[in-house]
């Protein structure tokens, strides 16, 4: 599997709109030494279906669909370049 993750402004914006990181390791089941590494280097993918699930309103939350489908296909088309 690819190590897809979300880009770092958009993972501490998600982190700051939960609370701050204890309280986003804490809603998310976690340990807060996790949520300050993915604060410096993006929300691994396991984590991002649980936020879009959980969190559905939360306004930084609603996109990364469509971020996460870019991302798969500029992977993808990187492979094939290759």
């Amino acid at each position: 599997m690819t190590n897809i993750r979300l880009s770092r402004d958009l993972s501490a914006q998600i982190i700051e709109e939960l609370g701050g990181v204890n309280e986003t390791a804490r809603k998310l089941g976690t340990y807060s030494s996790c949520v300050s590494v993915w604060k410096k280097r993006g929300f691994p993918i396991s984590y991002v279906y649980q936020l879009r699930c959980k969190f559905p309103n939360l306004a930084s939350v609603q996109g990364i669909c469509i971020r996460l489908r870019d991302k798969r296909q500029a992977a993808s088309d990187k492979k094939k370049s290759e």
